[in-house]
């Protein structure tokens, strides 16, 4: 997901115009919720790497032939590729739909600008002292005089995307507009399971693996409207929750130690208690005080955790300090790297990683793998 901060102070200094103001702001504005992260329904999507990808020695490779690592790179390399040509697609649309209402007869090949179209957007200083005060850590101790321009140039191509998106809801709401482009199908990929805490239906015929990070900010976000998922689809589904440590030497691998140490206390049971405590741990408690050992102090604030979920604190530091724990937190990773995971939450729906707008292309996953599941005997 996007760091604002980082996006923010990036485009104003970096000279993102108007247009690709509107293009973010189309892209951002639309609803993904309705769209198939496994490609589309008809089942005419298709990788855009199915067939060979190279010849060597006069053997022709596919990606299906290649680490299920290299298919998932490929994967969201060609979905950043759909994502780009959608924004184009739906710009374009935009522009063609207001070009035709002013203009019946008009030929789209000399298609006016979006900012063309629908005119300049006023801002007053008002609204510049006022987004720059509340953006003012984001905009790297630029004193506002300096950033003005950049500023007004942003807010103005703002309100012209406020219209674009209100444009596009009309046009999809009515039934004018429809996407075309469909996108890649993700790779099938295999899975070590083995041995992680699970919810729901054991026999269900869609497994939803979700691997998180206890510190991750957009995990700790995802994790009630999970739990909504869960509540609402019961036996239906299983969830495979995998605690995945983005820093395994810090706090992260400690916390993602936890793991391990509660299922040996009580099993899955005990898991899940840690697992709701082990997420309200402050990051802040990362800081190792001076003088402290870093080790110690990062098993310390997770037994802590696992104390508040009724576990006996003291066996369970021994076991974080453990070379069993060690060897599990890292054989975790080493499995999910494997399968392509690179950032947390990854979702995935029946072998397939899903890549959508958060919990919603989940969801979506989720009840289209459903369609067609029976469950298992």
């Amino acid at each position: 997901m996007k760091n604002f901060n980082g996006w923010l102070i990036g485009m104003l200094l970096g000279g993102l115009g108007m247009g690709g103001a509107i293009g973010f702001a189309v892209a951002n504005g639309v609803n993904k919720s309705k769209q198939n992260p496994f490609g589309d329904s008809s089942g005419s999507s298709k990788s855009m790497t199915s067939g060979p990808l190279f010849d060597l020695n006069g053997t022709a490779y596919s990606a299906e032939n290649l680490p299920d690592q290299i298919k998932n790179n490929m994967y969201e390399i060609q979905n950043q590729a759909y994502e780009q040509i959608s924004n184009l697609a739906k710009e374009y649309a935009i522009r063609t739909a207001i070009f035709k209402e002013k203009n019946p007869t008009g030929d789209v090949k000399t298609l006016p600008t979006m900012e063309e179209l629908l005119g300049a957007s006023e801002v007053t200083e008002a609204e510049l002292k006022d987004f720059y005060e509340k953006n003012k850590a984001s905009m790297g101790g630029m004193p506002f005089d300096q950033i003005k321009p950049r500023l007004q140039q942003f807010l103005a191509g703002q309100k012209v995307s406020q219209v674009a998106r209100e444009k596009l809801a009309q046009l999809e709401s009515s039934g004018k507009f429809k996407l075309l482009v469909t996108p890649p199908e993700a790779p099938h990929v295999a899975l070590n399971l083995e041995g992680f805490p699970t919810k729901g239906g054991a026999n269900a015929a869609v497994t939803v693996v979700e691997v998180t990070d206890f510190l991750c900010s957009h995990c700790r976000h995802a994790k009630p409207e999970v739990a909504e998922i869960v509540k609402e689809y019961g036996d239906k589904i299983k969830l495979v929750q995998v605690d995945f440590a983005l820093n395994p030497t810090s706090l992260s691998g400690a916390l993602a130690k936890g793991s391990y140490c509660s299922k040996q206390q009580g099993g899955d049971e005990a898991y899940w208690k840690y697992f709701d405590k082990a997420f309200e741990v402050p990051p802040t408690a990362g800081d190792v005080p001076a003088g402290a050992d870093a080790p110690k102090h990062y098993a310390s604030v997770a037994a802590k955790a696992a104390k508040e979920a009724g576990l006996d604190d003291v066996k369970f530091e021994q076991c974080i300090l453990s070379a069993e724990a060690q060897k599990a937190m890292e054989e975790t990773n080493d499995r999910m790297s494997k399968a392509g995971v690179n950032a947390t939450p990854t979702f995935y729906v029946n072998n397939r990683k899903v890549i959508s707008g958060a919990t919603n292309g989940l969801r979506t996953a989720i009840q289209m793998a459903l369609g067609g599941a029976k469950t298992k005997n």
